[in-house]
């Protein structure tokens, strides 16, 4: 199948399939020459010219990336922000400057599996990397703000202002 196959005429009838196709290549030229960061020894795709690293990103670049048969960033973005796990198991949502109020959705999972069944290599989910998504998944370090070392007032004011995790409101 080719992209051109998932196009459908706009309500005036016209047809769209060269827009879609000159619109995907765009975005993927985009990707490989602005987004493209080389980070602790790992490339990794942020989206991005300002080249940050975050949550939601991570899922859907590498979601939209795997339609073109590109698995590789699925690997080692999540290696990337499980390297950088805080020992209770959080996961700042950010890499470049990691946000430590702001922990990452529920999305490192999701993408190790969608990498590893592209790939058909689930080696690498195996010792460490297991470990810490089950740390991550356990979600004990969702409200434990006193590890960083942050005062009782903005403890609490932490609590209060942090985006909504998703999972947590099931």
């Amino acid at each position: 199948m080719d992209i051109r196959d998932y196009t459908v005429p706009d309500r005036w009838g016209r047809d769209t399939r060269d827009r879609v196709v000159l619109k995907v290549q765009t975005i993927l030229d985009h990707m490989k020459n602005r987004g493209v960061v080389h980070v602790n020894g790992k490339d990794c795709i942020t989206g991005y010219a300002y080249h940050e690293l975050y949550d939601w990103d991570l899922y859907f670049e590498t979601l939209f990336l795997s339609y073109f048969g590109v698995p590789g960033f699925c690997r080692s973005n999540v290696e990337l922000f499980l390297d950088t796990q805080h020992p209770s198991g959080f996961v700042a949502r950010t890499i470049m400057e990691p946000r430590w109020r702001h922990p990452f959705k529920p999305f490192l999972a999701q993408t190790a599996l969608l990498g590893a069944r592209q790939t058909g290599d689930f080696r690498w989910l195996g010792g460490k990397y297991y470990d810490r998504l089950k740390k991550y998944l356990d979600g004990r370090h969702m409200d434990s703000y006193e590890l960083y070392g942050l005062p009782r007032a903005d403890r609490l004011r932490a609590c209060r202002c942090r985006p909504r995790l998703g999972g947590e409101d099931l």
